[in-house]
């Protein structure tokens, strides 16, 4: 069973869905937009958690740009260490606000202060101490980054378009700390444009494709 990746940055073929994150992250700044099209049967099933569990699983790769971008998240680490970047870890306040996280905002609406698991499993075979889980529902979920240079957020909505087939749209906004992050976000945009986000996408492609192949 194939999957179909429709990419997209600042614009989508899709119309346009209510998503909560845009109530809570207002004032955060909307960076990119990615959309992957997935084919789903009763084996597959199409819950959100286990979508984002089997297409960002990490996997051993030979493919030289796996290579060049899990070079580039070191070189992220070795920057941040010298510099002083990551000192401060999910405890600063988001730029220009008092709240820390955007839980605090998430709890004044919510009904469902349930859906909040502390740490979110995605991602934890990179980092489970540096994503945290603001809400996860079952057709979006939101995390978030606080570091000395930006406060970011990665938003993943489900968007099912018939019983066979749903789109999974991947989000990124930000909000900059002074003028280092708007520096750090100007630098890091080509790398993130030319090497993170095709690898990632195309990583979880293939990841969804064996998946799909071993309901067969």
């Amino acid at each position: 069973m194939a999957s179909k990746q429709e990419q997209s940055c600042q614009n989508s073929d899709i119309v346009k869905q209510n998503w909560l994150v845009d109530e809570i992250a207002h004032d955060f700044e909307f960076l990119d937009r990615w959309d992957i099209q997935l084919e789903i049967d009763e084996e597959t099933g199409d819950d959100l958690n286990r979508i984002l569990d089997v297409i960002f699983s990490r996997k051993n790769s030979n493919n030289i740009m796996d290579y060049l971008s899990e070079f580039l998240f070191w070189f992220r680490d070795v920057l941040g260490t010298w510099f002083g970047w990551d000192k401060a870890v999910n405890s600063l306040p988001i730029p220009g606000c008092q709240e820390t996280s955007l839980k605090e905002r998430f709890l004044k609406i919510s009904t469902k202060p349930e859906s909040i698991p502390e740490i979110g499993k995605l991602f934890s075979d990179i980092d489970q101490e540096t994503f945290k889980t603001v809400y996860n529902f079952e057709n979006e979920r939101l995390l978030e980054l606080s570091n000395n240079t930006v406060h970011a957020l990665l938003h993943f909505g489900r968007l099912k378009l018939n019983e066979t087939q749903l789109i999974l749209k991947m989000s990124v906004y930000v909000k900059t700390r002074g003028l280092l992050g708007k520096f750090y976000m100007k630098l890091i945009t080509p790398f993130r444009h030319l090497i993170i986000y095709p690898t990632l996408i195309q990583n979880a492609q293939k990841n969804w494709e064996n998946f799909c192949n071993q309901k067969k």
